[in-house]
């Protein structure tokens, strides 16, 4: 079938301006024209949105760079507990789960829970599914992400957040950012879907749930679609995305 429409695709990393050194900025800028490259050419051959969406997602989870996957903040317990969610707007579906550990792409759980009747899991009912798909056991840490938190600890917890892009020389100060990736695409049908997913905030009390696995941080409808990054106590405020 024929693409009717340009497809459209928009990506974050998360927001914030915590990368001083101008190579450090090339280096996250190329990690994301990597993914835009890849889901936009999907899109090209006919993909539709909800498959280049999490395709994006797994892409931006994978790097370690970015809080999502690979290179997920610690809660303050030393835990990552990971949220990630789908919204496919062309038939108005929400799916996601909330504080999954040991998974490598949270967003493959919640694309699979699209199709089924109990569409957010939370983490013990993540981790069932998990085993039920038989989801390979996977250690999200890095060492950046430990050291961070080793001297987040050892400063008493005083940063209300950990820093969205992790990069060595930030470990000094890394509470300059705010991290979720999220990817937003218009496939070639003109239908919509959007993905988001999170480590969270960092160093956050044990159990606090993500706005990025909720309508305020990820919606999409016929019309729009709105992956949030910020601060998501704020974003939940507004229940920002849905508005």
């Amino acid at each position: 079938m024929a693409l009717q429409v340009q497809p459209k695709l928009i990506i974050h990393g998360g927001a914030g301006s915590s990368l001083h050194s101008k190579g450090g900025i090339q280096a996250v800028r190329q990690s994301l024209y990597t993914v835009v490259e890849e889901v936009y050419s999907l899109l090209l051959t006919g993909a539709n949105a909800s498959t280049a969406v999490v395709k994006g997602c797994q892409m931006l989870e994978d790097d370690p760079r970015f809080n999502a996957g690979t290179g997920s903040v610690l809660q303050s317990d030393g835990q990552i507990r990971m949220s990630a969610s789908l919204m496919d707007g062309n038939i108005g579906r929400f799916s996601g789960v909330i504080n999954v550990s040991r998974v490598k792409n949270p967003i493959e759980l919640a694309q699979f829970l699209q199709a089924s009747p109990d569409r957010v899991l939370s983490d013990y009912g993540a981790a069932e599914l998990a085993r039920e798909l038989q989801v390979p056991s996977y250690n999200a840490l890095t060492e950046l992400r430990l050291q961070e938190w080793i001297q987040e600890r050892q400063d008493n917890f005083k940063s209300t957040m950990a820093g969205v892009v992790a990069e060595p020389e930030l470990v000094e100060t890394s509470n300059a950012g705010r991290g979720t990736i999220g990817v937003v695409a218009l496939d070639g049908y003109g239908k919509l879907a959007v993905a988001t997913s999170t480590g969270g905030k960092g160093f956050e009390r044990i159990g606090r749930v993500s706005d990025s696995a909720t309508p305020a941080g990820n919606y999409a409808t016929k019309q729009a679609g709105v992956s949030c990054t910020g601060i998501g106590e704020d974003i939940l405020d507004e229940c920002l995305a849905a508005r």
